[in-house]
C-alpha cells in the first residue's frame, strides 16, 4: 500500500511540476513578444492552483515517507532542488505577470489620454464629493486589490464609493481607474477585456462573480485566524495585541457576512480541514 500511495503522489507531484514549468515559459515568451502575453494570462489562471497541488503534494510525500520510518529517503537532493525550482517558477511568473499588467496600464492610460485629451484624474487623487465645497478636504486615493479574498470588502464599497456610482464620471474612466487599481490574480480576471468603455460594466461584474462570494470569504477570515503565526521568540505585549486586533478584526468581518448557520459552518470548515489533501 505504501509503494502505491507513494508512485501516486510521486506522479501527481511531477504533473503539478510540469504545469509550472510550463506557466513560467509562458511568461517568459509573453514578456519578449507582445502577441504572446493572451496565451500566458490564460495559463496564469492556474498558477495558484498548481503551485498549490505542488505543496500539499510534496508535504503529503514527506509524511508518507515520515510514517514509514524512510525519511532519509525524501527528500534528498534533488527533490530539494525541484522544490526550490517550483517555488522560483511561482515567483518568476508573478513578477513577469506584473511587468506586463504595468506596461498594459501604462499603455492603456497613454491611449485614454489620446482618446479623451481632458485630462483624467489621477486613480491615487480621487476626492468623495464633488461640491464647490470639498475643495479643502484631503484626498482619498483608491484601495489597491491583488486577488486577496480577506481584502475584497474594503475594496469593493471603496471602489464602488468613489468610482462605481460617481455619475459624473464615464465608464472608460470607471474602467481605467479600475485596471489601475488591479494586480495579481484580480488584474488576471478582466486582462481578456480590452479597455473599452463597453466593457467597464462587464469588467465589474467578474470580480463581483469571482471574490463576492459568503462562503469563501468566510474561509479565508478563519483561515486568517487558525493560521496566524506566532512571533518567534519571547512574547511581549505587542505580539498579542497584534493578534488580539487581527482575531477581532476576521471575527467582526464574519459576522458581516450574516452566513446562516454560522455554527455548523465553522464546526464543518474545521473537519474539512483537518482532511488530507487526496481526500479533500
Amino acid at each position: 500500500e505504501f509503494d502505491v500511495t507513494v508512485a501516486r503522489l510521486k506522479r501527481r507531484l511531477a504533473d503539478a511540476y510540469t504545469e509550472l514549468q510550463g506557466i513560467v515559459d509562458y511568461s517568459r515568451n509573453a514578456v519578449q513578444d507582445p502577441t504572446k502575453v493572451p496565451a500566458f494570462k490564460g495559463v496564469f489562471r492556474t498558477l495558484e492552483k498548481y503551485f498549490e497541488k505542488y505543496e500539499t503534494t510534496y508535504e503529503d510525500l514527506v509524511d508518507q515517507y515520515h510514517a514509514a520510518g524512510l525519511s532519509t529517503e525524501f527528500p534528498v537532493k534533488k527533490d530539494l532542488e525541484q522544490l526550490a525550482n517550483a517555488k522560483r517558477y511561482y515567483k518568476q511568473s508573478n513578477m513577469n505577470f506584473e511587468i506586463i499588467s504595468k506596461k498594459e496600464a501604462d499603455d492603456a492610460a497613454a491611449a485614454a489620454a489620446q482618446r479623451f485629451p481632458a485630462p483624467i484624474v489621477n486613480p491615487g487623487n480621487i476626492t468623495v464629493t464633488s461640491d464647490t465645497r470639498s475643495s479643502n478636504l484631503p484626498r482619498i486615493s483608491l484601495p489597491k486589490f491583488d486577488g486577496q479574498y480577506t481584502a475584497w470588502p474594503k475594496f469593493r464599497d471603496m471602489f464602488s464609493s468613489l468610482v462605481d456610482k460617481d455619475d459624473k464620471l464615464s465608464n472608460m474612466e470607471k474602467f481605467h481607474y479600475l485596471s489601475s487599481s488591479l494586480s495579481g490574480n484580480a488584474a488576471a480576471v478582466i486582462s481578456h477585456l480590452a479597455l473599452e468603455e463597453a466593457n467597464y460594466a462587464i469588467a465589474w461584474q467578474s470580480l463581483l462573480d469571482t471574490f463576492d462570494k459568503k462562503r469563501l470569504l468566510a474561509n479565508s477570515y478563519l483561515n486568517h485566524v487558525l493560521q496566524f503565526k506566532q512571533h518567534v521568540g519571547k512574547p511581549n505585549s505587542k505580539d498579542l495585541l497584534r493578534y488580539l486586533s487581527s482575531v477581532a478584526d476576521s471575527i467582526s468581518a464574519l459576522k458581516l457576512l450574516n452566513i446562516t448557520d454560522l455554527s455548523e459552518f465553522i464546526l464543518f470548515f474545521i473537519a474539512f480541514r483537518n482532511l488530507d489533501s487526496h481526500t479533500k
